[in-house]
């Protein structure tokens, strides 16, 4: 059986949604020199935010990246994805996106080119479309899951080692050992919890990398008042919170904007990259617990409070809040 990290790895839809099947088609039917990586969190992604990976396959030093979509999926005439009747990103643009991701980083960690491709499964859809822009073998649906995936990969797994491995020469060819260290180096650097410094570091990217949901959030909070924007752990509230000061600043040389946070060790982490922007003159940075003193000091001393905050983020309460 394959063996997965983490090894309890569950996928985030219902018992019998598209991640579960082909998880658990994975586990009966790929041995123990097959690695699964479920859900890697890209950190260090280049065109967006951060990014992540449905699943990554590692067998021997190869890498296989699977983008995995539910639902009935189509492509019309004029090339649009949809997915159940509804407008689709396309899935081989953000595989493909993440694949480059995770073969750029694991090359700069491990300082060797690793075998690796991507595919894209549709374990709910029949998906008959040929297109050169994939090959045969990079689009799985469901039938592909019935006559078994497992051999499916294998296939592809074969196929990558017979291109790759003449071109990237023996090296490239793990041992066990080996391929443990590779997978350590995707998940403590790529996978997991996103640290306040990478992410003050993600909100340096230009804003056209960023998507678009993420841009049209950009836009909400610059353009208005007072701004509540909620979202879990490592959604990018704190990024977009840091990109909305910059904003502000490009804006108007008069600006001036205070960045609150929750944790003095995030205040920290902001107030360092803060200072190294060309706005460290305008850009203000403090705890709740420097918000305290403030107010106790403005109230002891029976003086008014002035409209100190520009920008509050609240990460560990999922929120953050804008006032322009």
């Amino acid at each position: 059986m394959a063996i997965f990290f983490p090894s309890d790895a569950k996928a985030k839809d219902a018992p019998g949604g598209p991640e579960q099947q082909v998880l658990d088609a994975l586990k009966k039917q790929l041995d123990d020199s097959w690695k699964v990586i479920h859900n890697l969190y890209l950190a260090k992604h280049d065109k967006q935010l951060r990014g992540e990976a449905d699943i990554v396959l590692i067998r021997h030093g190869v890498i296989i990246l699977l983008e995995v979509k539910g639902g009935k999926i189509g492509r019309d005439k004029k090339r649009k994805w949809s997915q159940n009747g509804r407008e689709l990103k396309c899935p081989i643009t953000q595989a493909t996106g993440n694949f480059e991701t995770i073969k750029k980083y694991t090359r700069e960690a491990s300082g060797r080119f690793a075998m690796a491709d991507w595919s894209c499964i549709f374990p709910q859809s029949v998906f008959q479309e040929k297109s050169i822009e994939w090959r045969p073998d990079q689009m799985f649906d469901v039938s592909t899951m019935r006559s078994g995936i497992g051999r499916a990969l294998e296939r592809l797994h074969d196929r990558i080692v017979g291109e790759q491995l003449p071109r990237l020469g023996p090296t490239a060819r793990l041992d066990d050992k080996s391929t443990d260290k590779l997978i350590h180096i995707l998940r403590p650097e790529v996978d997991g919890r996103l640290t306040n410094a990478t992410l003050i570091d993600l909100a340096e990217l230009e804003v056209e990398n960023l998507e678009k949901e993420q841009i049209d959030s950009l836009e909400i909070i610059t353009s208005n008042q007072r701004v509540l924007l909620t979202g879990g752990a490592g959604s990018g509230k704190t990024a977009l919170g840091y990109l909305a000061c910059i904003e502000k600043l490009k804006a108007s040389r008069d600006a001036r904007v205070a960045f609150v946070c929750c944790s003095e060790h995030l205040a920290k982490d902001l107030r360092t990259r803060a200072k190294k922007s060309s706005y460290a003159d305008r850009f203000d940075v403090h705890s709740l617990s420097d918000l305290t003193r403030y107010f106790g000091n403005e109230s002891s001393s029976g003086g008014g409070v002035s409209p100190l905050l520009d920008t509050v983020a609240s990460p560990t309460r999922a929120s953050l809040r804008a006032g322009f």
